[in-house]
């Protein structure tokens, strides 16, 4: 029997938490239970400013589809992309209840610790002058190629091309969205022969366009903003060769989780940007 249809328990819970900036972050959890006692729990948490919908109508989205699953009316109709992320969340989990998760997780920074992690960092230097960003990246550098940058489309090219002028590049991954006008990536990458990533400029182009990038090294999936695994592995389908990596937009534990799990699915061995809890 299909597992949509032993759904005895279909509950929803709002939630609200602190962040340490001191905003509020809001979502909603699902909370499943099959015929078989079973239980699962995805989370739906549009984040404003990025998320299309919010969380209102993200709410409405899943009072309709909880009604049809106890009702037993299956038949499709549209969902937003992160009450498709929460409900394929949950329902993955209620079928694996002992799948989880090896993915390595790339440690975030946004000011230079006293202390580092091993393995992959990424730090955020968008808030950032172009010395701040140099001294805080020279903290940092190890030597080693294992620093991925986020600038987050705040910088514009003549900015980001005289940064790499005064750090060592070659311990650059890439930089995410490392200038503010799609027409400048190829540029950038001229200038300075430093790969980027795209995240925030998903939307910008027809996939086929994007993937000729010269200088893209990788494209940043956020689950929650595409729909959950199985638009994930169309996107990573869509993209290749070039390789797809995950990443959350400030998710509970519970979709932080999730978003490791669909990591080692789809990019096995590869770091998931998932250390945003410590925010919270």
């Amino acid at each position: 029997m299909d597992t949509c249809t032993q759904i005895c328990g279909f509950e929803l819970e709002k939630y609200a938490i602190t962040m340490k900036s001191g905003q509020i972050r809001e979502g909603i959890y699902i909370h499943l239970q099959d015929t078989n006692g079973n239980k699962a729990t995805g989370e739906v948490a549009p984040l404003p400013g990025r998320s299309l919908e919010t969380l209102d109508d993200a709410y409405k989205n899943l009072e309709k589809l909880k009604e049809n699953f106890l009702k037993n009316h299956l038949e499709p109709f549209a969902l937003h992309p992160s009450v498709m992320f929460g409900m394929q969340m949950a329902l993955y989990s209620l079928q694996n209840q002992k799948k989880s998760s090896d993915a390595e997780v790339t440690r975030l920074y946004s000011s230079a610790p006293t202390f580092f992690h091993k393995g992959p960092v990424k730090l955020k230097m968008g808030h950032l002058s172009i010395d701040e960003a140099a001294a805080f990246f020279h903290k940092c550098d190890r030597g080693e190629k294992s620093i991925r940058i986020d600038l987050e489309r705040k910088w514009d090219l003549e900015k980001s091309v005289a940064f790499c002028t005064k750090i060592n590049t070659d311990s650059i991954v890439y930089i995410e969205d490392p200038v503010e006008n799609y027409s400048d990536l190829e540029v950038f990458y001229e200038k300075t022969g430093v790969q980027f990533a795209i995240d925030n400029f998903l939307s910008f182009q027809p996939v086929e366009k994007m993937k000729t990038l010269k200088g893209l090294h990788s494209i940043v999936v956020k689950p929650s903003l595409v729909g959950g695994l199985h638009e994930c592995k169309e996107l990573q389908k869509a993209f290749t060769p070039i390789p797809i990596s995950l990443s959350s937009l400030y998710e509970s534990e519970v979709g932080i989780n999730h978003i490791k799990l669909i990591s080692s699915i789809l990019c096995p061995g590869k770091p998931a940007g998932v250390d945003t809890l410590k925010l919270l």
